[in-house]
This record gives C-alpha cells, sequence and structure tokens, in this order.
C-alpha cells in the first residue's frame, strides 16, 4: 500500500476511535510496526495527529492545559493514584512532579497522615490546604502555566537541597 494510503487509512482511523495503536494499524494495513511508526512520525511532524504511547490520538483531543488534562483520562489516574498509596508512609519526605495524576495521588492521602511534600506543582496548594500535617515545600522559579507548574534552574537547585524517601513523576502523556 502506498504511503500516503496509510496516512488516508491512519488519519479515518482516528476519525471513529479515540486512540489507535501501533499494533492495530499494523494488522488492519498489513505491514509492520515500525512502519506504523514511522508514519506516525511522519503524520505528528506534519501536525495532524497526537502521538501517545503505543500510537496515537487526535490532535484536537490532546488536552494542552492543566485544567483540560485534569479531566482527561481521570478514571485511569484514580487507578494510578490508588496504587500509589501503598508506597506511602507516615513521617515520609515525598518529591511529587507536576502533573494531574500527581494531584490525583494527593487527593487520596488519608486526611490525618503526616508529610513533607517537595514540589514544583503549583496546583498541589489548594489540595493541601485540607491537610493540616503535611508540610508543604513549594519549589520556587519560573512558573509555566501549562503545567501548573514551576521550572527552571532555581527550580532545580532549590530541589537539590533536599532528600526525599520517595519520589512521584509525572509523565504528561
Amino acid at each position: 500500500m502506498l504511503k500516503e494510503k496509510r496516512f488516508e487509512f491512519i488519519l479515518n482511523q482516528l476519525e471513529s476511535e479515540e486512540m489507535v495503536s501501533y499494533e492495530s494499524l499494523a494488522e488492519k494495513l498489513d505491514v509492520s510496526e515500525d512502519t506504523v511508526r514511522r508514519d506516525i512520525d511522519h503524520l505528528y511532524k506534519i501536525g495532524l495527529l497526537s502521538k501517545v504511547r503505543g500510537g496515537a490520538i487526535q490532535r484536537s483531543k490532546n488536552p494542552l492545559t492543566f485544567e483540560d488534562r485534569n479531566s482527561y483520562l481521570k478514571r485511569e489516574k484514580d487507578v494510578i493514584a490508588l496504587k500509589a498509596q501503598q508506597f506511602i508512609k507516615e513521617e515520609m519526605t515525598l518529591f511529587m512532579d507536576g502533573g494531574t495524576t500527581i494531584c490525583a495521588i494527593v487527593n487520596y492521602l488519608p486526611a490525618d497522615i503526616h508529610l513533607r511534600i517537595i514540589t514544583s506543582n503549583a496546583m498541589l496548594i489548594p489540595i493541601l490546604e485540607n491537610y493540616p500535617n503535611i508540610e508543604l515545600i513549594l519549589l520556587g522559579g519560573k512558573y509555566h502555566k501549562q503545567t501548573a507548574s514551576t521550572l527552571g534552574q532555581t527550580t532545580c537547585n532549590e530541589a537539590r537541597s533536599y532528600i526525599a524517601d520517595l519520589y512521584f513523576m509525572g509523565t504528561c502523556g
């Protein structure tokens, strides 16, 4: 099949499905997953879709702002948040990266837990107001509106001065 026909097929699949995977497209197109990956890379580079782990989604379905991302894939974030709870113990120091999944993890913390949380995630501030026994350390730096986090050299320098028992990394995608 011609490359252009594969491109058309991939874009048509995205019209009817929320996400397409390399595996399913390779099977439907009777080509290798590597071929599909290269096709999706090309379509991504010209702005026709968004790449996600294992495949692609429509560009318009890719939430860009923190508020948009917060409600996107909520059920999956809640599952991650619940699984993360088993690693959090009383009196720990946690480093929590930016991101909406991190907010979900904090929302599931026990109300009376004693923790220290170090973060660049400004969206944790209103959530942690409900937790009287959690010390919040917000790292300074340049505020990035799209991710609702601080970033840059100042953020890195400040993070360097702490030692955490556990680190939760945001992945944004």
